[in-house]
């Protein structure tokens, strides 16, 4: 079984117009920023949502990263785009967003504070 998805794996990755090592780094970013998120949520430190949101936000915006540099020239409209836009633009989209989360759950009242004890 390991050995069949393994040999699945490396036709795909040997197939891709980027070649296997950009393929291969992407998903050990993806992979890396994914279990940072998980970890920090099952860890429960002090402080863990924002690792946790930035964990798990990067390795979406890693994964997107992936699929459009391999898929973006097959892809209509994404076919006129240059290529460059391919790597960066789910960055430019997805970081601002995560940012926004962030702040957002960072300036939040306390939930003590908005429930009246009288």
């Amino acid at each position: 079984m390991i050995g069949d998805v393994t040999v699945i794996t490396m036709f795909m990755v040997s197939g891709t117009p980027i070649g296997p090592l950009a393929v291969i780094a992407i998903a050990v970013i993806a992979f890396s920023l994914g279990l940072h998120g998980y970890l920090a949520r099952r860890r429960h430190r002090p402080g863990w949502p924002p690792a946790h949101a930035i964990g798990m936000g990067g390795s979406y915006i890693a994964l997107l990263t992936g699929f459009y540099v391999d898929n973006g020239p097959f892809l209509p409209l994404w076919d006129q785009l240059p290529h460059i836009t391919y790597w960066l633009l789910p960055s430019i989209v997805g970081v601002p967003l995560i940012w926004l989360a962030l702040r957002r759950f960072h300036h939040r009242p306390a939930w003590d504070s908005v429930v009246d004890h009288a």
